[in-house]
């Protein structure tokens, strides 16, 4: 019942940055969007990937769907700069978790995967049903693990949805979609020691975070809330804010959403420049009505950069990728063929269509999009020719 739910979910939203190295991925293709794999579904290769991808030093890429594999319940995939394939885990459903909406983050040193499912683990409490999903490792020999079992209300999160970020200790930070002692979700710490840590818990004020988070220097986190805020514009609820998660605990909303110029419900989390600032999309709102991508300065000010209004693209659920002066960023529906869209912003205004999804080549990019050299690397939760998802590239232009 739950990933029907999420798909109900996505359809709703209109249908809802990591740079990498290796330069060797399809260059060939430069010039063109190019298709690098297209998934066959359950219950063979994945279905449906939610989430984008990484990839580790020599250029393989590495992402997960959120159905498809062995009993249909997601799987971890690599993709070779040659392009080969191979499906690396497929989830079981039951304590080994199900159903991975976010990506996989990777320890470059040693090539171990970490990630997230939104459902499976421990089938206690309130997640009896399905489960309340799995913090998991999958090391480069192969070896799969469950690091952690989420158990819900009060003891800690339930449903994690978005990637994980690792700091240069080792240790793993995210969110949590509900649960906590409030039922709003967690922000939560793994530690490299094996403890596991409720850095923060959500609450109605500042309900319902998404999305990966970021972090600078000095350790603090930065992250989005769906629906939280101090503006009372949307329904009498908030429009969404992003916040600062400081280490001695402090909480602060840096910003609230509007529904004005600056949008409302952000799907994605933020992601963060060499200088500092903020990036991020809102799914609905702004001048075009569908949707904006926006910067914000911590403790500075804050700037709509791009107004979706359907022709360029319809409710943007994901990540921002910083480039130079440029922003990418994809849209889930809309463009000339109503399939979805990439889009580059520049970081003055303004904003060029790179892309206009068909179907068959991919629709409902829901995940943003990574770099490598001259070209982008993502993927589209449906479409292809079995309608399964793709893994596409297209140059950054």
């Amino acid at each position: 019942m739950l990933k029907h739910q999420r798909l109900a979910a996505v359809t709703a939203m209109s249908v809802a940055a990591i740079s990498f190295g290796a330069t060797a991925q399809a260059e060939t293709h430069a010039k063109v969007y190019t298709v690098l794999h297209d998934f066959a579904g359950p219950t063979g290769d994945g279905a449906r990937p939610f989430s984008g991808v990484t990839s580790d030093s020599a250029g393989n890429l590495y992402g997960t769907t959120y159905d498809g594999g062995a009993s249909n319940n997601g799987t971890i995939y690599k993709i070779a700069p040659g392009g080969s394939f191979t499906l690396l885990h497929s989830f079981d459903g039951a304590a080994g978790g199900a159903h991975p909406q976010a990506g996989v983050t990777i320890d470059k040193a040693t090539g171990d995967l970490y990630g997230v499912t939104e459902s499976g683990g421990n089938f206690a409490g309130e997640c009896s049903g399905v489960g309340c999903g799995t913090l998991y490792k999958l090391a480069a020999n192969g070896t799969f693990s469950v690091l952690h079992a989420f158990q819900g209300a009060p003891n800690d999160g339930r449903y994690p949805r978005w990637d994980v970020i690792r700091d240069r200790k080792g240790n793993l930070y995210g969110v949590t979609a509900a649960g906590g002692t409030l039922g709003d979700g967690i922000l939560f710490k793994y530690g490299k020691d094996g403890s596991f840590t409720t850095l923060f818990t959500f609450d109605g004020t500042t309900a319902q975070p998404v999305g990966r988070l970021a972090r600078d220097h000095d350790g603090n986190l930065y992250g989005a809330l769906s629906t939280g805020g101090t503006s009372h514009a949307c329904s009498g609820h908030g429009c969404g804010a992003v916040y600062r998660l400081s280490p001695n605990g402090t909480f602060v909303i840096l910003y609230s959403f509007t529904n004005n110029e600056d949008g409302r419900y952000p799907a994605a989390g933020v992601t963060m420049d060499k200088n500092g600032y903020l990036y991020g999309t809102n799914q609905f709102g702004g001048t075009g009505g569908f949707g904006v991508v926006y910067r914000l300065i911590p403790d500075g000010a804050f700037s709509t950069l791009f107004s979706f209004n359907g022709t360029n693209g319809v409710s943007p659920a994901s990540e921002v990728l910083p480039v130079k002066t440029d922003l990418y960023v994809t849209a889930t529906g809309g463009g000339a063929n109503d399939k979805g869209t990439v889009v580059k912003v520049s970081t003055s205004g303004g904003g060029t269509v790179l892309h206009d999804l068909t179907g068959a080549d991919g629709w409902l990019p829901v995940a943003g999009v990574v770099m490598s050299g001259r070209l982008l690397y993502g993927t589209a939760m449906q479409g292809g020719s079995a309608n399964h998802g793709v893994v596409f590239s297209l140059p950054k232009k």
